[in-house]
């Protein structure tokens, strides 16, 4: 018998291996594209992204609003072929590429490896993978070590790899993932939900393997776990202002949004479809699989629903549902007419890949016919950072204290080559780290010591720190970039004699 399984596993490889080869060469052509369109564009870098590359520059077990992978993967990729925008970005696409493969182990394992291939490419073409392969994000690395997770899980499921390895795979993945994103405690939600509708899975709770996986998984996250509690739970403090459930409770507008956003995520055809196939689960029409693909999808994509419902979400915080949704839409779209839609859907997403293509690498001749242009505040930065170097040079003995997180980054990152960043500071306005930088840059002034102060939050902001000095001078207004219009004024101010708490006299 074990002779025979072993036999009838390399058939299964052996048929698995010219799909497999097929999805990795589109995929790595994919890839190759998607990278040399990152450094044709000249992008600027965002804020956030900005801020990653700072974390990268100071490696920790942890950073104040996320765990460490993203600047790791930083790190390692600006080691490789520098600080340019496009190697800043290289992870993105490179770990698309990789969870459009692990997918396909997936989906071959539920359906063959026709369906493993159509899973990796339509997971490869979606809307918001098309978009986040151009951009640095945390939740690149989040739906790789996902997807590795729900693989190794279910091997454990179907009995393969139920043993030490695959055990450890899982643990790995689980450590990794929460070291990516704390959004991979959704993949506890996903499991717990899977042994409540196939009850059969819950016998993998009396095997070693799952709890050699938590045990595992804890040894990796315990030194993030460590640096959030020598650092006073700032990431959980972050967290809890994120999930902004103090306000108005209900809030309808917010949960449409949110949903009306997701078509745009997945696609709206497949949005349209996992919908309906969510319809017919609701109705007992399941299988084993549709069961599995559904607790790893709708319970992530309910409870963030939800919290858009009470508060607020953004768009990707349901991220970690669509790798499964994805086989989920792909199986359902599998036969007869419907192929045609999955076909369509593709087309679809090709024509919006090739758009996005185009804008990035045609901007600014071409810009977007809206009438915000998103592209505006990612050109420009260089030149701000310029006019900032100007006005160091001529105070050199000054700190630059900033009031805002993302200019902050902006600067640490547009200026490593044309100033000295170590004097860059951020103001604290109540004494209580709000965000990286006022951790770890936070402004420690003394009277013998001015500053140039540039500041965004308006003119109650901006006395509430000049009224910490005896004397200030106006020095005009900085803008950031954007579109004609739309820019944000920053104050600048030279600023004499930190007294803190004690009234200004602003009248020099």
């Amino acid at each position: 018998m074990a002779v025979m399984a072993e036999q009838a596993a390399e058939r299964e490889t052996e048929a698995a291996r010219p799909w497999f080869a097929g999805l990795a060469g589109l995929v790595a052509l994919l890839t190759a594209a998607r990278i040399a369109v990152s450094a044709a564009s000249g992008l600027n870098l965002s804020g956030d992204e900005a801020q990653y590359w700072s974390w990268a520059q100071t490696l920790d077990w942890g950073y104040f609003s996320k765990p460490p992978m993203v600047a790791y993967l930083i790190a390692a990729a600006t080691a490789a072929c520098g600080d340019g925008e496009a190697c800043v970005r290289l992870p993105s696409p490179l770990l698309h590429g990789a969870t459009a493969l692990v997918l396909f182990l997936v989906a071959c394992r539920l359906a063959g490896p026709r369906a493993g291939f159509w899973v990796g490419l339509t997971y490869a073409s979606l809307p918001a993978v098309s978009l986040s392969s151009q951009l640095v994000s945390t939740d690149v690395a989040l739906l790789f070590f996902w997807s590795l997770a729900m693989l190794a899980y279910l091997r454990l499921w179907a009995g393969a790899g139920a043993g030490a390895a695959g055990g450890a795979l899982l643990g790995i993945a689980l450590g990794l993932g929460f070291l990516a994103k704390y959004a991979m405690v959704y993949f506890f939600v996903a499991v717990a939900a899977h042994m409540v509708v196939s009850p059969p899975a819950r016998a993998l709770l009396r095997r070693p393997a799952p709890w050699l996986a938590l045990a595992i998984g804890g040894l990796l996250i315990a030194p993030n776990i460590l640096w959030n509690q020598t650092h006073g739970w700032a990431t959980v403090g972050h967290l809890k202002a994120n999930a902004n459930l103090g306000g108005d409770i209900f809030q309808p507008l917010s949960g449409l949004r949110f949903l009306g956003e997701q078509m745009g995520v997945f696609g709206p055809i497949l949005f349209i479809v996992l919908s309906v196939a969510a319809l017919r689960l609701a109705r007992g029409q399941s299988t084993a699989t549709t069961r599995f693909l559904a607790a790893f999808s709708l319970p992530i994509l309910a409870i963030v629903t939800a919290q858009a419902l009470l508060s607020r979400a953004n768009a990707n915080w349901a991220a970690a549902a669509y790798p499964a949704a994805t086989i989920w839409v792909v199986l359902t779209l599998a036969g007869g007419r419907a192929r045609r839609w999955r076909q369509i859907s593709l087309g679809l997403h090709g024509a919006a890949m090739g758009l996005l293509w185009f804008g990035l690498v045609a901007y600014p001749a071409v810009s977007p016919p809206t009438a915000r242009d998103p592209l505006a505040r990612l050109h420009g930065w260089p030149e701000f950072a310029d006019q900032v170097a100007a006005l160091m040079a001529r105070h050199p003995a000054r700190e630059v204290v900033i009031d805002d997180r993302k200019i902050m980054a902006s600067l640490l990152y547009y200026l490593r080559a044309k100033a000295d960043t170590d004097r860059l500071r951020a103001w604290d306005y109540d004494g209580f780290p709000h965000h990286h930088y006022e951790l770890t840059r936070a402004y420690r002034g003394t009277p013998e010591h001015g500053v140039i102060l540039v500041a965004r939050w308006g003119p109650r902001a901006v006395r509430t720190i000049t009224d910490n000095f005896a004397q200030s001078r106006a020095l005009g207004d900085l803008k950031t970039p954007d579109q004609p219009g739309r820019e944000m004024v920053l104050t600048v101010r030279l600023l004499d004699g930190f007294q803190p708490n004690k009234a200004a006299d602003n009248s020099s």
